[in-house]
């Protein structure tokens, strides 16, 4: 069968595992197939496997796609990823999740829940674009403190997807704000980030829609050429945008003047 993503390469050993599994735990002869892992949103609507084959990695790993879950389709059909206990009452606690994120390793820094979506998104080529981002890298270089690299970000919150409370009586967003700093060979050498859960009375919605959030950290860098990659993402939305991407030079002489690199 041709495979025309990546995903589709795991896809034949991945069925056959979640198919034995289930198989197995429902005491039926263990079932081996081949298919092709799309995301729920176009899974769903597809009615062949030549569908499935022809669906792109690009879109599968999009942001409204990705959240949506993962599936399989198999001779034409899809089935979607799930986990089920035929027997109730034995004490069982089932987890599991739609899917996941497989992200580079960042900086040997441990990448946290909020930040995946933001991360996955970087890695789209050229990045989102749903709404204005700001952000820039200044430098006031303190005589003990040279490396140090304060990273600012605007983001208007009237840009971010606000929902009701289920009372009705406030409102609130979800979004993340993530700057990462590549070095000359590609490599990630820092990684910051905030997640923002804003809520306000439901009377006050508009005014607070009317407000900016203002993203600051000082990570550390060494004397080197960078690029600094900016994304914030609304989780409400499943929606993204990516400031565009900057290099950034620093050098550590034995003094410095302050210096501004704007995205």
């Amino acid at each position: 069968m041709h495979r025309s993503n990546k995903l589709g390469l795991v896809a034949a050993a991945l069925v056959a595992l979640v198919l034995t599994a289930g198989a197995a735990f429902a005491k039926d002869t263990p079932l081996n197939a081949k298919g092709t892992i799309v995301d729920v949103m176009c899974g769903a609507d597809m009615t062949s496997q030549a569908d499935a084959d022809a669906h792109t990695k690009k879109c599968a790993l999009s942001a409204r796609c990705v959240t949506s879950g993962f599936g399989a389709v198999i001779d034409g059909k899809f089935h979607k990823f799930s986990v089920k206990v035929e027997k109730a009452g034995f004490g069982y606690d089932v987890r599991y999740r739609k899917g996941y994120f497989a992200l580079r390793t960042t900086s040997g820094t441990p990448t946290l829940n909020y930040e995946a979506p933001a991360l996955a998104i970087l890695e789209q080529s050229p990045p989102p674009n749903a709404f204005p981002v700001r952000a820039m890298a200044l430098r006031f270089p303190e005589d003990k403190r040279l490396d140090l690299v304060p990273v600012l970000v605007n983001v208007p919150i009237g840009n971010m997807t606000f929902r009701e409370s289920n009372d009705k009586k406030s409102v609130g967003s979800d979004f993340t704000v993530l700057v990462r700093f590549r070095d000359d060979t590609g490599n990630v050498v820092e990684k910051v980030s905030q997640h923002y859960q804003l809520s306000a009375p439901i009377e006050q919605a508009e005014r607070a829609k009317n407000g900016e959030a203002l993203f600051y950290r000082e990570p550390v860098l060494f004397p080197g050429v960078f690029t600094m990659e900016t994304v914030v993402y609304d989780a409400f939305a499943s929606k993204a945008s990516g400031a565009e991407s900057c290099a950034v030079q620093f050098n550590q002489p034995k003094s410095a003047s302050p210096s501004a690199y704007v995205s």
